[in-house]
């Protein structure tokens, strides 16, 4: 059980806590929008009629479920990469240079998605191997 000692330090340290004061503190926070919202897969916010589209061409949605969904997995990823690398030319365009910490999230979000993208296309490439090996 919390002591009433604690209880009293928790309230005094949540007094504190009125978010950032300083230039700096406000500026470092307001790029907080644009980490996460490349943290965010387009997926998870409902599938797009360019994604679908993208989906359709890889694999036709009447076929099996299973590869339909491999398939938009492929589509969304593709969107992730380039809302990365759009981020990273904005990025670049507003700043004469980069900052490391940055550029490294920048990376780490565009590595996450090509590596969903590769995961995606080997499940789709195993699941026709395996129909063609029963067609025979």
């Amino acid at each position: 059980m919390t002591s009433e000692r604690q209880i009293t330090a928790n309230r005094a340290n949540a007094e504190k806590s009125r978010g950032p004061r300083t230039h700096g503190g406000k500026t470092a926070v307001s790029r907080n929008a644009l980490r996460h919202g490349l943290a965010v897969s387009i997926g998870n916010t409902g599938v797009s009629e360019s994604t679908e589209r993208l989906a359709n061409a890889i694999c036709q949605p009447d076929g099996d479920l299973v590869s339909y969904q491999q398939a938009l997995m492929i589509a969304e990823s593709f969107s992730d990469i380039s809302r990365v690398r759009a981020a990273r030319v904005h990025l670049m365009e507003r700043s004469e240079w980069l900052s490391l910490p940055e550029t490294l999230r920048l990376e780490r979000y565009e590595r996450r998605a090509l590596s969903r993208r590769r995961r995606a296309i080997r499940r789709l490439d195993a699941l026709h191997a395996c129909a063609a090996q029963n067609k025979r």
